[in-house]
């Protein structure tokens, strides 16, 4: 490789590169197709595949290239007909007599397209099309075969013999290689498929499409021809819909900004009308006290008995379960008109009347300005009979609660479907951004009714078709019962929780027009292709599972193009439903009129990955071939040229950084940052355990020593815990020099040098737990005000300071590891090896000299920055390097990880062990190798078996219970459980040590025990009727984790196999019979009815 030097005196001309590797590089393999349309007919008078319409220009381009063999890339809008280009690819391989492959990224679009399909190729040759999914596989050797990305992957791998004549490959949304999870899928297929086959690609509209299209070129060595268009064949009207009103937002003119100052003023002029009066509601009280208190002013006394406080916390005081509300006014007593009475000559005459006594209240109209002001703060009650008149709108009530808000948005919602249906802009889609919103609108809206006696009865006539293989305890199911009801009326849901059976018959209903609203969530938009008439979106605002955030403008563009059906509807109609406040401008406007975000690679190392390629090598092919072809690679390739400036940079800055200038002449700051640096990694996992434990309040408990940091502000220093704030987040007081940050109301001065400051910090940025604690009280206490440091607040300065004192004195004693009793003996076994090195970095720590140093935090700092860019100058020269691969130290370290585990022989070669976990390419492949490679399902039940493999094969985000409490099993099942959990921790604890990166988050979902209680009870016999009485998970994500269960007992029975274990492959056998029952294995209605 060449030196950092060398590589910047490369002016673009020169290449350390084979010159055959930069000449094929240098070529440009994606070309703009903008071909003269006109000579289509002359150029192919006999097409394989005739249409009933007149094909746009970009249609006619890309058939153009399949007649001619040639790679094609079509980025459109959706439903603006790339279908067609994929229809043709198939009907030019049957004229060829060869073979055609269509992918898809999820399981239902592949149902549905292999119905369209049938329907549209069975004259040209009898059973032509088939289909190949995790649980089905119908005519898989039929001259089209439909799949998911993921099983074409599988059969590259394998060399499956039916990819033998096989002319076209047609990947449908291929922009989902933009997706996080399974974007990897894509590029490892288009990398592994023989360069003989030829390929189409169907994408949303994206900004970098070319560069796409020039990676599959470059990779297949042969051209891609790319067709582009942003013609909509049915364009779509947008409206703002804001309190009944209906404001264009954007058309074929243009976005129309005026349409907020619209909302503004509508919200303006509600404001202005005049206020409606008071209203009274009566409550008898049969009990005293009644468990209200009322809001008292300053200085002389307040006539009005204004209720400020509800206890509902007391079950013996009953003003709470009678719906008495803050904010609410006492108007009379037993019939007597208490208005101008003070609170305390109010609650003398409670206490004197009879019981039960009936109160009447007022309940103040609220304005918006009292809902965000009043809510917050209560207006104080002041005297005099003018300030008592002006009383109802000055004593403010609490915000809407969610509750209020969702019935408003309902009514608003339900009078906007009503509008539509009378306006015949029916059938619409409304998108909603949470399952249980979803069922909530639904049944918040029970005489919403769109449909005529006639489509009632098809509506009913067909639903019984489709359920009729269900079992009569299925048919009774409340959440087919309560679809059917719904359907009945026109109404559809549509989410991830639903069952499959029932899912497909809503779709179906709506693809028929007999479901005419349907309320689904964005999933609907991702997966099938059922255009609307209208859609609505109630919220434009989502959680990514990571935070909440504005949709992103391919997000919106995805779902919105699902309005307007072409070649019956003249334009598309748009909405969004807007709360009482003006909607955000900037938010609206950067999401419908931004650029889609670009493809951008989400290559990775896998496991999965490097096992299949370690059992191909013999072929040739190598790991490290895969990374170098990667879209991740190729980006990296164009970005050279600005690699090499930002280099230049880099070495300028680093040589213009100062020295660490030690005032005692040591050098011992350098060892002591590879400690802490270690340290910081070192505890995560342990600290996890603790804090998921029965014990985390003892623990964590206030008064509690620790030693934390804070990235890019302090590096480890002691502090005490304030504050368990659940979400794995502490309030803690930090000690700090006083030159590390200025004093300030978070913050109070100890000594001459030294300083406690309040921080809140994640649970991974605790370093180690001692076990001394401070006093508790002091440190409930201690900065329990935004004023913490001020004199006019003594009580939370003296915790404070009594706080960071007792801290300062516990470092003089010397500080111990937190001691492991009895409860906690579990973890101390399993952590003994973090436990013994924790304690050696704070001894090498306490003795260095830096470590009660002032200037540590700033020298850290310093060094923090040199070796920051130091490791940026050595990527940059890795990059810029010939043979370099920005992948190849995660392969490495993932490799190492699979050494450790045996799966790999120390030579590289795969071992047998390996073998076996190449096997399931399913669920987390290495913890289920380790569970039956140390026999942990060895003498098992089929039953318990079927309980312990749902846990590799259900990905849902699970709720951990505050007190880490897991479901209670049978023994023999909780034991196995445990089994399962510590064989899934020590291939983490791999995974750490060497370095090797992963999503902590997606890698505990990999084995997720939350299902297994359920899945024993399916093993067991009983019906999903009486699971779901208790089953805290919707049945849809019930089903789906049984049949992919199922799925992995078969190739687990592979595996047995391997091993030659005749009683491992009888269990799997068994349980995976057991489970195959009843509606999880129901056919899909798509492949019953093509």
């Amino acid at each position: 490789m060449l030196s950092s030097t060398e590589l910047l005196e490369d002016d673009g001309e020169r290449s350390i590169l084979p010159e055959a590797v930069r000449k094929h590089r240098a070529r440009e393999w994606a070309h703009e197709d903008s071909w003269d349309v006109s000579g289509f007919d002359a150029e192919i008078p006999d097409p394989a595949l005739r249409f009933p319409f007149e094909l746009d220009p970009f249609q006619k381009r890309a058939v153009r290239r399949v007649e001619r063999s040639e790679h094609v890339m079509v980025a459109a809008h959706t439903s603006a007909g790339k279908t067609v280009v994929a229809e043709y690819a198939v009907a030019h391989a049957l004229q060829l007599g060869m073979r055609a492959i269509y992918t898809s990224p999820i399981k239902a679009l592949s149902n549905q397209k292999f119905q369209e399909f049938t329907r549209r190729f069975e004259g040209l040759c009898s059973g032509s099309v088939g289909i190949v999914t995790g649980d089905v596989a119908v005519n898989p050797e039929a001259s089209c075969v439909i799949m998911t990305t993921e099983i074409l992957r599988s059969m590259l791998y394998r060399g499956d013999k039916g990819l033998n004549q096989v002319k076209w490959v047609i990947f449908d949304e291929v922009h989902y290689v933009n997706d996080a999870d399974r974007g990897v899928v894509w590029e490892e297929v288009i990398i592994l498929l023989p360069p003989e086959v030829s390929i189409v690609m169907l994408s949303a509209t994206v900004p970098n499409y070319r560069d796409f299209a020039g990676w599959v070129g470059r990779t297949k060595r042969s051209p891609v021809y790319t067709v582009h268009t942003t013609y909509r064949p049915t364009p779509l009207r947008h409206f703002l819909s804001f309190r009944g009103h209906v404001i264009p937002l954007m058309d074929h003119e243009g976005f129309h900004s005026e349409a907020f100052q619209r909302t503004r003023d509508l919200q303006n002029e509600k404001a202005k009308a005049a206020p409606r009066p008071n209203r009274r509601v009566s409550v008898t009280f049969e009990t005293r006290p009644f468990g209200m208190t009322p809001l008292k002013g300053e200085g002389s006394p307040t006539a009005g008995y204004v209720v400020d406080k509800v206890n509902h916390n007391d079950p013996s005081k009953p003003a709470a379960r009678l719906g008495v509300k803050p904010g609410w006014i006492v108007a009379s007593v037993a019939g007597e008109d208490v208005s101008d009475r003070s609170p305390d000559e109010v609650q003398q005459l409670t206490k004197q009347v009879e019981l039960p006594v009936t109160m009447e209240f007022e309940v103040p109209v609220v304005s918006n300005r009292d809902q965000k002001e009043g809510a917050a703060h209560g207006e104080k009650r002041r005297g005099g009979q003018a300030q008592r008149d002006q009383a109802p709108q000055a004593r403010s009530a609490p915000a809407p609660s969610r509750e209020s808000r969702e019935r408003t948005e309902t009514l608003r919602l339900q009078a906007l479907l009503r509008s539509l249906d009378a306006e015949d802009k029916l059938p619409a889609t409304v998108f909603v951004f949470s399952r249980r919103r979803v069922e909530a609108l639904a049944a918040d809206m029970p005489n919403l009714d769109v449909c005529t006696a006639e489509e009632r009865s098809k509506v009913h006539t067909f639903l019984k078709q489709a359920f009729e293989r269900l079992t009569e305890a299925d048919q009774q199911l409340p959440q087919v019962r309560r679809v059917a009801e719904l359907a009945g009326r026109g109404v559809g849901i549509h989410h991830g929780g639903l069952l499959p059976v029932v899912k497909e018959a809503v779709e179906l209903l709506f693809s028929r027009s007999l479901v005419k609203i349907l309320i689904a969530t964005e999933t609907f938009a991702m997966g099938v292709n059922m255009p609307a008439r209208s859609v609505i979106f109630t919220a434009w605002v989502k959680h990514d599972g990571a935070q909440r955030r504005a949709l992103l403008p391919s997000e919106y563009t995805q779902m919105a193009g699902r309005a307007g059906r072409r070649g019956l509807d003249s334009e598309g109609h748009v909405f969004l439903l807007c709360g009482d406040e003006v909607p955000d401008q900037k938010q609206i406007t950067r999401m419908m009129t931004s650029k889609a975000e670009p493809l951008a690679s989400r290559f990775r190392v896998t496991f999965a990955m490097i096992l299949q390629m370690k059992r191909f090598s013999q072929s040739g092919v190598q790991v490290e071939d895969l990374l170098g072809q990667s879209f991740l690679e190729n980006a990296r390739a164009r970005r050279r040229p600005e690699a090499r400036r930002h280099l230049k940079d880099r070495m300028q800055q680093l040589e213009a950084l100062p020295a660490v200038q030690c005032i005692l002449g040591e050098p011992d700051i350098e060892d002591y940052a590879a400690w802490e640096d270690e340290a910081r990694s070192l505890g995560i996992l342990l600290h996890r355990r603790l804090y998921e434990s029965k014990s985390r309040d003892r623990i964590f408990c206030p008064g509690r020593l620790l030693r934390v940091f804070k990235a890019d502000h302090f590096a480890s220093t002691d502090a005490v815990v304030l504050e368990l704030l659940g979400q794995r987040c502490l309030r803690v007081a930090v000690l700090l020099p006083l030159e590390t940050s200025a004093l300030s109301g978070r913050s109070v001065k100890l000594e001459e040098s030294w300083m406690l400051q309040a921080e809140q910090l994640p649970l991974e940025a605790v370093l180690q737990i001692f076990e001394a604690c401070v006093d508790p009280q002091s440190s409930k206490e201690a900065f329990s005000s935004a004023a913490a440091s001020e004199a006019d607040d003594g009580a939370a300065k003296a915790a404070a300071l009594r706080v960071g004192h007792e801290l300062l004195a516990w470092q003089q004693q010397g500080l111990q590891p937190l001691a492991m009793n009895k409860t906690l003996k579990q973890v101390e076994v399993e952590f003994y090896d973090t436990l013994l090195r924790q304690r050696g970095l704070q001894r090498k720590q306490e003795n260095s000299k830096c470590h009660d140093c002032a200037l540590k935090h700033q020298h850290y700092e310093q060094l923090g920055a040199r070796r920051s860019l130091a490791a940026d100058i050595e990527d940059l020269d890795r990059e810029l390097g010939a043979e370099s691969l920005g992948l190849l130290p995660q392969l490495r370290a993932k490799e190492q990880v699979l050494r450790d585990l045996e799966c790999l022989q120390e030579n590289g070669l795969i071992s047998f062990k390996g073998q076996a976990a190449a096997e399931v390419l399913s669920g987390d492949e290495i913890t289920v190798a380790e569970v039956v490679f140390h026999n942990i399902l060895e003498g098992c039940t089929p039953q318990e078996v079927a309980a312990a493999v749902s846990a590799f094969v259900f990905p849902d985000k699970v709720e951990v219970p505050e007190d880490g409490q897991m479901e209670e099993l049978p023994e023999s099942l909780a034991t196995i459980r445990q089994a399962l959990l510590d064989q899934h921790s020590k291939v983490e604890k791999l995974l750490v040590k060497r370095r090797a990166q992963y999503d902590s988050e997606e890698f505990a979902r990999s084995c997720n025990v939350a299902l297994m209680g359920t899945a024993y009870r399916w093993a067991c016999g009983e019906t999903l009727a009486t699971i779901m009485q208790e089953s805290p998970f919707q049945e849809g994500a019930i089903v789906r984790a049984i049949v992919r269960a199922e799925e992995l007992l078969r190739k687990l029975q592979e595996v047995a196999k391997m091993l030659g274990s005749s009683s491992l492959q009888n269990v799997f056998s068994e349980a995976a019979d057991l489970i195959h029952r009843d509606i999880a294995f129901v056919p899909s209605l798509y492949i019953k009815q093509a």
